[in-house]
């Protein structure tokens, strides 16, 4: 079985910044995700080349923290504050998920993001999205033309299970509708490849100890596994904020270094960045 380690939100703060490096140096991440609209992004960026991981940056697009880079958005308020700011909710919320009057503005944001992203001089393929807003329609018909217009090789997919397996949602009833959506995209834009939604450490290590799933049956039989780290700094050590324990509903989140450990435990194959893709052709 081959996989590859993503790390999630770099750009978003110092100190994703900063653990992001270290799941670098630490020879944990395959690759990272890079959010493109934060006051951030330019350290990021910085410590990308000083670390030599900027060919592994993909765009981690973001529609739900900080600021949008373009004027349309800004004025719609079901995504955006009257002070400019993202609105931070569920992506999932009813009003995103079906209001579809918002295409075109929603489409000049993820193209400037885009756009924003390969001015800095990156060409890794590869796209995915911060919490999940792929998941909303408007989102995927935003995007859908700009995936063969900028000539995107891989994104981040979905998968019927993440409505209402680990994630209880009021939408629980949506995955079929979304599956055949991710089909049908699959075939028009040919030139993109989705990989199967993406696993945190504690999906993961749930499915490869159960092997079959009421989720996607035989785990084994997938080509490709993403398994999606958020690495931070709480002040005394670096943190994976996708693996964690609760107690009495308190989260306490383990060290990247256990996230590490965790993946050792099974016999898998970690491919480089580079490689993605022909896993996918």
């Amino acid at each position: 079985m081959n996989y590859f380690v993503n790390a999630d939100d770099f750009g978003l703060n110092q100190y994703r910044n900063e653990a992001v490096v270290y799941s670098f140096q630490k020879g944990i991440s395959s690759k990272t995700s890079l959010i493109i609209n934060s006051e951030f992004t330019e350290e990021a960026v910085e410590l990308s080349k000083k670390y030599d991981f900027f060919d592994k940056v993909g765009l981690h697009i973001n529609i739900t923290e900080g600021i949008p880079l373009t004027v349309g958005l800004k004025e719609i308020r079901s995504y955006c504050n009257e002070d400019s700011t993202f609105v931070n909710t569920s992506p999932r919320s009813l009003l995103k998920v079906f209001s579809l009057s918002h295409i075109k503005v929603l489409r000049s944001e993820i193209e400037a993001q885009i756009k924003k992203y390969l001015d800095y001089g990156f060409t890794l393929p590869y796209i995915d999205t911060h919490n999940d807003i792929i998941f909303n329609l408007p989102v995927w018909y935003a995007l859908e033309p700009l995936l063969l217009k900028y000539d995107i090789s891989v994104i981040r997919g979905i998968e019927p299970y993440l409505f209402g397996y680990y994630r209880k949602s009021i939408l629980s009833y949506l995955p079929l509708k979304y599956y055949f959506m991710m089909r049908y995209f699959k075939k028009k834009a040919n030139k993109t490849k989705i990989i199967g939604g993406g696993r945190n450490i504690n999906q993961f290590v749930c499915d490869m100890e159960n092997s079959r799933t009421k989720r996607i049956g035989d785990i084994n039989k997938l080509k490709l596994i993403e398994i999606i780290i958020h690495p931070d700094f709480d002040g005394k050590k670096y943190i994976d904020r996708t693996n964690f324990l609760k107690n009495n509903n308190t989260l306490i989140y383990n060290t990247l270094a256990d996230t590490a450990m965790k993946i050792s435990r099974f016999e898998m194959n970690k491919i480089e960045c580079a490689d993605i893709c022909s896993y996918l052709y």
